[in-house]
């Protein structure tokens, strides 16, 4: 029921010339557009970092790469994509849309590889009428990333760690408010739901118990390094559901007796720290630990066999 001239469609696609097309004749169903690639020159994110910001249904998702973010120049690329499946939990916050960023390469468009991620800062938009202040750092809402949508549909993601949070804005314009928190990887983000762990009703599980509190900064140290490193793969997955099944009894003895509860915290300090750090560090900065780490035990064995050495000559 169009007029046959006197109208103009426009695709445009992130690194891609646009394409336009001109009145057609009146009748036509479709219009296939052929977009050529963007002759490449300065690329948008290089070492000196980067940003990206997308506006779309009157929402807002901004991307910040910082120096040295990336190891490789590209161009960033954000897609604002219709929530639907059976995750639902992810419609009430993040109002019915997940976002998948990346950043493509120089030359043909391609993502980078998230061994190239070091850093990037994301901010993403929230509904107010469903967050209250403090949620997300307290669990209530999670961001959740996910490598492909389907996934993220399906509910096989993982949590981005509170820890990661840089700043929430729960006044916003009234209607939405923002996060901004960063990541080493790409991928699909949205905001749901937080997952209730067992631990989280019942206060019985050992951390919970030895520090005595769900939320505090210890407990969801680890927590997050649960969400993060263990819930991705199926042998932390079992680690988990072995951890589940038999701490109950022994969190309860140790919630009775204060003395046993101090115990308990000296003995989960190292894996506090060790993931602590697993959280907190770039793929580049964990190496370096490692090697540190191997330097100092290779000269610890060194210094204790030459002092044998000593005592056996002498």
């Amino acid at each position: 029921g169009s007029a046959a001239t006197g109208w103009t469609v426009v695709a445009s696609l992130a690194n891609y010339l646009s394409g336009k097309q001109e009145g057609k004749a009146a009748g036509a169903t479709a219009v296939d557009f052929g977009l050529s690639v963007k002759a490449i020159g300065a690329p948008q994110v290089d070492a000196g970092g980067g940003s990206e910001t997308l506006t779309q249904g009157g929402q807002t998702v901004t991307v910040e790469i910082p120096a040295g973010g990336v190891a490789a120049n590209g161009f960033v690329a954000i897609s604002q994509v219709s929530k639907t499946g059976p995750a639902s939990n992810f419609t009430a916050a993040s109002p019915g849309v997940v976002y998948e960023i990346k950043v493509n390469s120089v030359g043909v468009p391609t993502p980078l590889d998230n061994k190239d991620i070091n850093r990037i800062v994301i901010t993403l938009p929230f509904a107010l009428g469903v967050m209250k202040p403090g949620d997300l750092e307290k669990g209530v809402y999670t961001i959740y990333t996910a490598t492909t949508l389907a996934n993220l549909q399906a509910g096989v993601v993982a949590a981005v760690p509170v820890a990661n949070i840089i700043s929430a804005d729960y006044v916003g314009d009234g209607n939405l408010g923002s996060v901004t928190f960063w990541v080493n990887h790409l991928s699909f983000f949205g905001i749901g739901v937080g997952a209730a762990p067992e631990d989280s009703k019942s206060g019985c599980f050992i951390a919970t118990a030895a520090y005595g509190s769900y939320f505090e900064r210890h407990v969801e140290i680890l927590r997050n390094f649960r969400d993060v490193y263990l819930l991705t793969n199926d042998w932390g997955r079992a680690f988990v559901g072995f951890y589940y099944r038999h701490s109950p009894a022994i969190a309860d003895v140790i919630a009775k007796h204060s003395g046993l509860r101090a115990a308990v915290r000296l003995g989960l300090a190292p894996l506090v720290g060790v993931s602590y750090v697993a959280l907190q560090t770039t793929p580049m900065q964990k190496v370096l630990i490692l090697l540190l780490i191997g330097i100092l035990l290779v000269g610890t064995v060194m210094i204790l066999r030459t002092r044998k050495l000593r005592r056996v000559i002498g």
